[in-house]
């Protein structure tokens, strides 16, 4: 099976305030920077917040959606919670 997958910039230092990493979309010739991949290439999903309501530039990565999520982002663990 293919996904479609629209890609964001890197994640950088979370924020100092709130503690959440900030993204926006990636743009490749001022469109969304997008691709269509085999599914067996994602290795997780993520629940990202939009910043503004009603806005779809800039989004808040949850760090604390779920376990792994956590762990990955806030302790830093690449791998460590059993899948």
């Amino acid at each position: 099976p293919l996904a479609y997958i629209e890609w964001f910039t890197p994640l950088k230092t979370p924020d100092s305030i709130d503690g959440y990493y900030h993204l926006t979309r990636s743009t490749r010739q001022h469109g969304p920077y997008a691709e269509i991949i085999l599914s067996d290439r994602i290795t997780r999903n993520v629940m990202l917040i939009p910043q503004k309501w009603g806005q779809d530039k800039s989004y808040l990565l949850n760090s604390h959606s779920d376990g792994h999520a956590f762990c990955m982002y806030k302790l830093g663990y690449d791998d460590c919670l059993p899948t």
